[in-house]
């Protein structure tokens, strides 16, 4: 319960241009994209937007109820497509 940190990064062949989470399928999360992840474009190189390819944000889960939700990571690029990087079933508690 509380507030969550999620971090991690993100590549595309067309440059990604937003990053965000989906909680149970109808609310957006808007993340952070843009911070410096060297490590992860020594790895996978030539990617657009190398070295700024890491992401960051929060989910203030107080507003959700107590339950299971969903969580999905999301990435767009910048010709409009998105992916699903992620799906996961959290736990809320209080």
């Amino acid at each position: 319960s509380g507030i969550v940190n999620v971090h991690g990064w993100a590549l595309d062949n067309k440059a990604v241009s937003a990053v965000e989470l989906v909680v149970d399928g109808t609310t957006v999360v808007p993340l952070t994209y843009g911070t410096d992840r060297p490590d992860v474009c020594r790895v996978w190189p030539g990617y657009p937007g190398c070295p700024a390819v890491g992401f960051s944000g929060t989910l203030d889960t107080t507003g959700l109820t107590a339950c299971q939700h969903l969580i999905e990571l999301r990435a767009r690029d910048a010709e409009g497509n998105q992916k699903t990087l992620a799906r996961r079933r959290i736990s809320v508690v209080r």
